[in-house]
């Protein structure tokens, strides 16, 4: 049960959506201003656009379609979901037009922009050592930029604290589930260098959380400790679906955040 369900919300590009909006309430308690349903809707909308469009970017006509579940699935439902991914962005459009102040509105056009530089790079001719490094680095980068500008971490240092916790979390995240996917071929040195940076960045901003703003210093922490057990069972060869495990310590911190973090 457990395991079908993980499938289908990484088929389905859910999982990160579910992060988002969970880490989005979690800042708009610390920073004390209210997102509203409207911008956590359109924060759902935003980041399943983003994961969707690299997905069908990946499946699209003449390109060499990755063998993982996930992309069999949107190669297999391609037309479907190009027409479903329009009608969730001018869905977003109307959306961020009645919810959002003009600024903000300005703003998100700004990360749309990041996005489609994003995509554009990943469409030139790159070795596969500049591609996962790209991939790496952009997505964990444009999610948190995304999230942070929503809800206003700018606002107070605990806040940016929190953001900074999200960032290194969402960095870590993927470097987790690379080292798993590399685990039965040679591993990127720089993979296992990049992930322990990434656990000894959470372990410091926890501890500074500690002294400075609690909530997020937990967050932090917890997090950590999650992605140290899986790298564990990365290891001893007993992780199985790791994007949705290493996603749900990326959302407990983020529960501990909107549970505990209100000013």
């Amino acid at each position: 049960m457990l395991s079908a369900i993980f499938k289908w919300l990484e088929r389905l590009s859910l999982d990160a959506v579910i992060v988002a909006v969970v880490w989005g309430i979690g800042l708009e308690e610390v920073v004390g201003r209210p997102i509203g349903l409207g911008g956590v809707i359109v924060l759902a909308l935003a980041t399943w656009l983003v994961y969707v469009a690299d997905r069908l970017r990946d499946v699209g006509p003449g390109r060499d379609t990755p063998k993982t579940d996930r992309h069999l699935f949107y190669d297999l439902h391609y037309k479907p979901f190009t027409f479903v991914w329009l009608g969730g962005f001018l869905l977003s459009l109307v959306l961020a037009v009645v919810s959002l102040p003009a600024w903000k509105i300005l703003w998100g056009w700004v990360l749309v922009l990041g996005v489609v530089w994003y995509l554009w790079i990943l469409g030139k001719e790159l070795g596969p050592g500049k591609r996962m490094i790209i991939k790496r680095v952009s997505v964990p980068l444009i999610f948190t930029l995304g999230v942070g500008w929503l809800a206003e971490v700018w606002r107070n240092g605990e806040a940016i604290l929190a953001t900074c916790v999200l960032l290194a979390g969402a960095l870590t995240n993927v470097l987790l589930i690379s080292y798993w996917e590399n685990r039965n071929r040679q591993v990127p040195a720089w993979i296992p260098k990049a992930l322990g940076g990434g656990l000894v960045a959470l372990l410091f901003l926890g501890n500074l959380g500690l002294w400075y703003h609690l909530p997020g210093g937990l967050a932090a922490l917890s997090i950590a400790a999650v992605y140290f057990i899986l790298f564990l069972q990365i290891r001893i060869g007993k992780m199985h679906h790791i994007r949705a495990w290493a996603d749900a310590g990326l959302l407990f911190g983020g529960l501990i955040l909107a549970l505990v973090g209100a000013r």
